[in-house]
């Protein structure tokens, strides 16, 4: 989970840089019709990265009670 966490860190960092500099009328622009914005981009990453944080948590926690409940 850790390592995962660290992939998640260096990802967001690289994200940042390239649209930090982006005027918000860019930002919030669609490239044509029925294609995302850069903002639709970074919000849909952002729910799906808490999708997956909590499925990552929900499998660490079954593996530790799992592992807890053979110990004896």
């Amino acid at each position: 989970m850790k390592r995962a966490l660290q992939r998640l860190d260096s990802a967001h960092e690289k994200l940042l840089r390239i649209v930090s500099p982006l005027e918000a009328s860019i930002y919030s622009q669609r490239p044509a019709q029925g294609e995302w914005s850069v903002a639709e981009i970074v919000h849909h990453l952002a729910l799906v990265e808490e999708r997956v944080i909590k499925e990552l948590e929900g499998a660490s926690r079954v593996r530790r009670s799992g592992s807890d409940s053979f110990a004896g």
